[in-house]
């Protein structure tokens, strides 16, 4: 039902919460809403008097992209009513805000085009959790990689224990042998101490890799 003199449009420009700016086809703004002001931080006044619409964005040229889009002139078939963008504004303070565009081509009365319409979604939150969530992959990702180098460690320590326990015990028995030369026992003892020292660096090299693997499981990772 049409609201003849009633202040409708300016109501809707104040209470909706997405930014809203409306621009004639040189890019001179025509409208700039509530929300508007508040996400880019120019005054209603200053904009419509003073701002070109590639102004707002950070790159101008994607002003130019949009309305070509709206136009039909990016060889797309057939003209297009409205369109959705991913681009960057930049407020009045120099921050670059990441929004989602909603755009169409306003028309007159007799169907010729007049200017264009833009909604823009502050897209700041969702960004900022991709980044998060990328950050939290690439830390799996790291935990993980440092998860196979320890069970591979492992798994090494593992396979030198067992033939050097076995080493040990034959020159344990060999020790034993009353009939053993003076020279040979003492060479023995000295490899017998040498493979209690390596026995030793693989212990500490076991305990190292259950510490990191204790430190590193699933709950440490934020």
């Amino acid at each position: 039902m049409p609201l003849p003199g009633t202040d409708l449009l300016d109501r809707l420009l104040t209470v909706v919460p997405s930014p809203v700016i409306v621009a004639d086809l040189r890019g001179r703004v025509l409208l700039f809403s509530t929300a508007a002001v508040a996400a880019l931080g120019y005054p209603a006044e200053e904009a419509r008097e003073h701002l070109h619409v590639t102004d707002l964005y950070h790159h101008p040229e994607d002003a130019r992209r949009v309305l070509r889009r709206l136009r039909g002139q990016d060889g797309q078939t057939g003209p297009r009513a409205d369109g959705r963008f991913d681009v960057t504004l930049r407020a009045r303070n120099g921050e670059l805000i990441p929004v989602r565009l909603t755009a169409a081509l306003l028309r007159d009365a007799s169907g010729a085009q007049i200017g264009t319409l833009g909604v823009f979604e502050d897209r700041r939150e969702q960004v900022a959790l991709g980044k998060r969530l990328e950050d939290a992959a690439t830390q799996v990702e790291a935990v993980e990689r440092r998860a196979a180098g320890i069970a591979a460690i492992s798994s090494a320590v593992h396979e030198m224990a067992q033939p050097l326990t076995a080493a040990m015990g034959n020159v344990e028995m060999l020790l034993l042998d009353p009939a053993l030369e003076p020279p040979v026992a003492t060479r023995l003892q000295r490899t017998y101490d040498h493979l209690e020292r390596l026995r030793t660096i693989i212990a500490r090299f076991a305990k190292a890799g259950r510490r990191v693997a204790g430190r590193d499981g699933p709950e440490s990772v934020r």
